[in-house]
């Protein structure tokens, strides 16, 4: 059995031997248009992948969440990462983000806030990772230094 590895607090998915998957991987740009271009080559390969429009905007939203976390709170390289698993006619899709570890100071836009300005973005992801028959395994972490 394979299994799509969960990072949002739920039990991993377990698949038949029988099922298709699928993973793209993409190094992006440290800077603020990274969310857009991260946002450019997800939906390329969401649409490949025939998700709904409605399950593409929210994977969309959450890989600019995390990308701009990654961006403004991180070192680089900032890379995304997408995996698919279909099986008897469902989906699940990873979709993770990872980067260089804590930066030591927050990133241009960051600085030029007022705190209740952002901070929303982990809300976010989880709402709509924990929302009940979410087709999404969200995961953002530092790598270790």
């Amino acid at each position: 059995m394979n299994t799509l590895r969960e990072t949002s607090g739920l039990p991993p998915v377990q698949a038949s031997e029988s099922c298709a998957t699928d993973s793209y991987q993409y190094r992006l740009p440290h800077c603020p248009t990274a969310a857009s271009t991260a946002r450019q080559e997800a939906r390329a390969v969401l649409e490949g992948w025939n998700l709904s429009e409605e399950e593409i905007y929210d994977a969309l939203l959450v890989v600019s969440e995390l990308v701009t976390n990654s961006t403004e709170h991180a070192l680089p390289p900032v890379v995304l990462e997408l995996h698919i698993l279909q099986d008897q006619g469902k989906a699940a899709v990873g979709i993770e983000v990872t980067d260089g570890g804590p930066a030591t100071q927050d990133g241009t836009w960051t600085r030029s806030c007022e705190p209740e300005e952002h901070g929303r973005g982990h809300l976010v992801v989880d709402t709509i990772s924990m929302e009940p028959g979410s087709v999404f395994t969200i995961h953002n972490h530092w790598e270790d230094s």
